[in-house]
């Protein structure tokens, strides 16, 4: 192999790591931890999730649960951010 070959997981990382779709790939797996750690409670009447940069947008259809979230921010940033693995998630608006 010569030596300025890469290898495909390089390629593939170095495209996963472009901003535009590293946020896309972020957020799919937020979706994930979220229906996983939130519970079935909360994901029902979870209506949107996005990213803005390095915030979390919460669009809930519960005005009590959208209260009960606002609360508990950063223990969400904390429990989201463990479960990427990486400090990503700087803010949730919660809306």
């Amino acid at each position: 192999m010569m030596s300025n070959d890469k290898k495909l997981n390089e390629i593939l990382n170095e495209f996963a790591n472009q901003k535009p779709f590293r946020q896309k790939l972020v957020l799919q797996r937020i979706e994930r931890i979220w229906n996983e750690e939130m519970g079935e409670m909360i994901t029902k009447y979870t209506d949107q999730i996005y990213l803005r940069k390095h915030t979390l947008v919460i669009q809930v259809t519960s005005s009590a649960l959208r209260h009960q979230l606002v609360l508990s921010k950063e223990k969400i940033i904390q429990k989201l951010n463990f479960a990427l693995g990486e400090e990503y998630i700087e803010d949730i608006l919660v809306y």
